[in-house]
């Protein structure tokens, strides 16, 4: 079995003085890790490797609006006040979104973003990863609402969305008024939305707009 590590001449702690022993161990710790010893959930990440993710430029930025890791697990997206705008567009945000969304466990999210060359390149995978499960399903009108909480929509602002795109007459379920067609149209725009970032924003920023629009 081969494997490699990266260490970084000019590092701190022991890379400081013995970069390339260091790295001659790590590899030999993935080695052995591919082979099932001393591994870390389901992969090869060590514990460190988990860790250091907290590390990377684009996850400082976000760092005070992680979760207590002594909490039982992340607390869900912070609801849109009609009317009041949105919370940040944040990294952090949204990996909790399609964490939730895939149904992993606090480790299971902190793994796969640690394996990933980046934040960006773990989102991307995990955006694949649920526009894929949202497509392979048999959406129904009520997995509608929790595809809409999936991307920080609450289910108040997206039925005022539904009401208004499809043109139902207003209720406390307008859900339960789409056509089979309605539906499918949906979840095909569910898949888009999971896939973009950009598409997932413009939708949060519809529904809150219509929200706050029923609020005044």
């Amino acid at each position: 079995m081969i494997a490699h590590a990266r260490v970084f001449l000019g590092g701190d702690g022991v890379n400081e003085s013995n970069p390339l022993e260091t790295g001659e161990t790590s590899a030999v710790g993935r080695a052995l890790g591919m082979w099932g010893f001393g591994c870390y959930g389901t992969g090869i990440a060590s514990a460190d490797e988990v860790l250091r993710v907290a590390d990377r430029p684009e996850s400082n930025a976000t760092a005070a609006s992680r979760p207590d890791p002594g909490q039982p697990g992340p607390a869900p997206p912070p609801a849109i006040p009609p009317g009041r705008g949105l919370p940040d567009e944040t990294p952090e945000a949204e990996f909790i979104r399609l964490g939730q969304a895939l149904g992993l466990r606090p480790g299971e999210l902190a793994l796969r973003r640690a394996q990933a060359p980046a934040d960006a390149d773990a989102l991307t995978a995990l955006r694949t990863e649920v526009a894929a499960r949202v497509r392979s399903d048999e959406t129904t009108r009520e997995a509608l609402l929790a595809h809409a909480a999936g991307l920080g929509v609450e289910a108040g602002a997206y039925r005022r969305y539904l009401t208004a795109r499809y043109q139902i007459a207003d209720g406390e379920t307008p859900e339960c008024a789409l056509s089979e067609a309605n539906v499918h149209e949906e979840r095909e725009r569910f898949v888009r939305r999971y896939q973009d970032a950009g598409v997932a924003r413009g939708f949060r920023e519809q529904c809150a707009r219509l929200a706050g629009a029923r609020a005044a």
